[in-house]
């Protein structure tokens, strides 16, 4: 009797637990993270519309207080959220464009200068330009490659190479351009109330805009997409189309030479007098004004599509543009040529579209490095990302500030030429560890260096960079091995050709 009872206690416990093993397995296969049975909600599949105005200081726009007509990027604002301190993390394109698509700094990448003399072809001497590349590796999974693989069609129009050249833009495909037919050409003009054919015809920019257009309108019902317009204007040398270069009140009898001169060359504008200096500035106002207006026609576009419910529509620039501060005037390059000030940095960020709230203003400084962690959190797509910024969705949804402080680098072929924001006060670190120190709110000019004056700041703020340039030179040292067949992009042919494109723009001599 006692033997059955064992048996049957025995019967019993192994029941029990094989039972409560099969419960414990059910319950796995039920709520595990494994990829069988994820627990996480699918992706919004919302869309994203990407506007890069080029050199755009925030503080000429109306909604940041500018004495520019933005009504386009003015009803952003209203219809979004305007981030009143937002930086770029570099004042010049190519570092600042690669940290805006990775989320990473620049300088965790490899990088190279590439120097060459080349024969003048009037002075009948030798020059020597750079090439300034920054290697971002094929392996590096990024945001939009993430994208693509949910099936979104991710199309950009970039009028700036130097924002493409670094590998930094993976994922997107470029649109084709200058090839429309009459029926679609018709559409457009319709739709943007001929505006656009008023100035296409005149202006390469506006054809580039005319692509964007045309790529959204051909967007097919419950497709998602990501479209990147990377517009070069207001970039120097500033020659905005007629309808709005006319606007311009200037007495040209006080103009040592055409005002044609002012739009298509690269000059001194320290040698410029003062009315030749108000008249290039209201020449760039005019191209920030053609610039709303392009704005403006994507709008429609979307409007037109039953598109702005559910697309966040980004707005922003890779730097600004200095006007004599500091005795500067446009933005400069690489090494030597790179500054810190706000002018350059201070750019404008506005985020409007589905959930956000609208008209709020957020004062807190942010980086775009945290522009790409921003919209895969609103995107809501989940993978094991390697970025350095931080998503401004705490402050979007929850006012709790994320950032300790902002950090800006360029790249390294020099003495370490970079800066820090932290708590009101940037601190500029110059070749041969010169400081400058400056109370950006009580001095938004910069005028006064306190670096000499508050040493223990400069110390504070100094060990705060020293840990970024470690934990950046540890990255480009990850970077370089997977760097692979990523070191040799460019065909000879290739890399002519972007000499003659930086040249253009002004980042080499």
């Amino acid at each position: 009797m006692n033997g059955y009872k064992n048996m049957t206690l025995r019967t019993l416990v192994l029941f029990s637990s094989v039972f409560i093993l099969l419960v414990a397995v059910a319950y796995y296969l039920i709520f595990s993270t494994g990829s069988k049975a994820p627990t996480q909600d699918p992706p919004k599949k919302y869309n994203v519309v990407m506007i890069v105005s080029d050199a755009l200081r925030q503080d000429v726009l109306g909604c940041y207080g500018g004495v520019a007509e933005t009504p386009y990027i003015n009803w952003l604002a209203k219809n979004g959220i305007l981030f009143e301190n937002a930086y770029s993390t570099s004042p010049w394109t190519s570092p600042s464009a690669v940290s805006m698509f990775t989320g990473n700094y620049a300088t965790s990448y490899e990088y190279s200068i590439e120097g060459r003399f080349k024969k003048h072809p009037i002075a009948q001497k030798s020059e020597y330009i750079f090439i300034p590349q920054i290697y971002v590796p094929h392996s590096e999974f990024l945001f939009v490659e993430s994208l693509k693989q949910l099936d979104y069609v991710a199309g950009m129009v970039i009028e700036n190479i130097s924002a493409l050249m670094h590998n930094n833009l993976q994922g997107f495909d470029s649109i084709p351009q200058f090839k429309h037919s009459k029926q679609m050409a018709d559409s457009i003009n319709n739709l943007t109330r001929g505006g656009l054919y008023d100035s296409w015809r005149e202006s390469e920019a506006y054809r580039y805009s005319f692509c964007v257009l045309e790529h959204l309108l051909n967007i097919r019902p419950g497709e998602s997409f990501f479209t990147l317009h990377w517009i070069l204007d207001p970039h120097s040398p500033y020659d905005p189309v007629e309808k709005f270069a006319s606007r311009i009140d200037v007495d040209e009898s006080k103009l040592p030479v055409p005002r044609s001169y002012y739009s298509k060359t690269k000059y001194d504008r320290k040698k410029c007098s003062m009315v030749e200096q108000i008249y290039i500035r209201d020449l760039y106002f005019a191209e920030v004004e053609s610039v709303d207006e392009r704005v403006g026609f994507i709008l429609q576009i979307l409007k037109h599509k039953n598109l702005l419910d559910n697309t966040y529509i980004v707005f922003t620039s890779d730097h600004g543009e200095q006007f004599g501060e500091h005795g500067l005037f446009e933005h400069g390059g690489h090494g030597l040529n790179c500054h810190y000030y706000e002018g350059l940095i201070r750019v404008p960020l506005i985020i409007a579209g589905p959930e956000l709230p609208k008209g709020k203003r957020i004062k807190d400084y942010v980086s775009l490095l945290g522009l790409m962690p921003t919209l895969k959190d609103l995107l809501g797509v989940k993978y094991k990302d390697n970025m350095q910024g931080d998503s401004y969705r705490p402050l979007i949804f929850e006012n709790v500030e994320e950032s300790e402080f902002l950090y800006f680098d360029d790249v390294q072929e020099h003495d370490q030429i970079d800066a820090l924001v932290e708590n009101n006060y940037k601190l500029i670190c110059s070749k041969g560890s010169k400081f400058e120190l400056y109370d950006i709110v009580a001095d938004p000019q910069e005028r006064i260096n306190f670096a000499t004056r508050i040493p223990q700041l400069v110390e504070s703020m100094y060990d705060k960079i020293l840990k970024m340039r470690n934990e950046n030179k540890h990255r480009r040292k990850q970077n370089l091995m997977a760097l692979g067949d990523n070191l040799d992009l460019m065909s000879d042919e290739e890399k002519r050709e972007v000499v003659e494109k930086l040249r253009s723009l002004g980042y080499i001599k």
